[in-house]
């Protein structure tokens, strides 16, 4: 069965059937696309979401460290290399303390890297590399897109997330116990806003998950904890998450749209369903 391909469109080549593609489209027109308007509002709405975090920043920190240190202190040590030696050592000894303690750790530590953007450089990799097994050039290019819009989008919000950092200079809640302080420089070491952690595993998970929708189970609730770990482990304020968590939504937002102006205007997700329902 003959696919539809970005170069087919361009020479006027459409296998197709016009109805089918106008019925898909009006489905994915709105979703990405963003007009000045809604982008406007939306950012209007994380902004006084973002002010009313920041008046509660300072009693979520409080809450964090009621027992003296942050909340998933404990978790986050358990994770750490130490940590993973300790229970690995305890586990091979076969003390369920350890057995535990290992398990913590190594869903703490994926919770982790799914806000990290190597992960997403190997999975771009992967889908950049998996169409070359074959001679099939379609499949390669769309090999390629897709593993492009999983790196760039999330890099895209991790970069901007990391340039905020450097424009507001606010530090990490430690460095005050809870109250604001900045503190400007050339590096973003030790500041806080935004989360670079949220910005990309918000990110990342809607660029995997429209691509991947059976993923989305597993992408949206590790998105999530990681932007929830964030402040539990006491490394954020939860403004810094919110304003990461926009970023991100952001960043999507004008990827998928640019992506597709790049394609003819077909958006991925529209071609990658019209890829499935030609080939059915």
């Amino acid at each position: 069965m003959t696919t539809m391909t970005t170069s087919d469109q361009s020479q006027g080549q459409n296998p197709v059937p016009p109805e089918t593609l106008s019925g898909w489209m009006p489905q994915y027109s709105g979703y990405g696309g963003p007009k000045f308007r809604d982008m406007t509002r939306g950012m209007l709405w994380w902004a006084v979401l973002f002010i009313i975090a920041c008046g509660w920043d300072r009693a979520f920190w409080l809450m964090t460290i009621s027992s003296g240190e942050p909340l998933l202190a404990g978790v986050r040590r358990a994770g750490d290399f130490t940590g993973l030696q300790e229970g690995l050592d305890g586990t091979l000894a076969l003390k369920l303390e350890s057995i535990l303690s290992l398990l913590i750790g190594l869903v703490y530590d994926l919770v982790y890297l799914f806000g990290r953007i190597w992960i997403w450089i190997a999975i771009a990799v992967v889908l950049i590399f998996r169409g070359w097994i074959t001679t099939d050039t379609a499949r390669v290019g769309r090999g390629l897109r897709e593993g492009v819009f999983v790196v760039f989008v999330p890099t895209v919000a991790g970069l901007a997330a990391e340039a905020m950092k450097l424009i507001t200079g606010r530090l990490r809640p430690e460095a005050a116990d809870g109250f604001y302080a900045f503190h400007w420089s050339w590096s973003a070491s030790g500041k806080g806003l935004a989360s670079s952690h949220a910005a990309v595993a918000i990110a990342a998970a809607l660029a995997a998950g429209l691509l991947f929708p059976r993923w989305r189970m597993l992408l949206w609730p590790l998105a999530v904890a990681c932007v929830l770990s964030r402040v539990l482990v006491g490394a954020h304020f939860v403004s810094d998450v919110v304003a990461g968590t926009a970023l991100g939504l952001l960043a999507f937002r004008l990827v998928y749209a640019w992506d597709a102006r790049n394609n003819s205007g077909l958006p991925i997700d529209a071609d990658r369903s019209l890829r499935d329902l030609t080939a059915s």
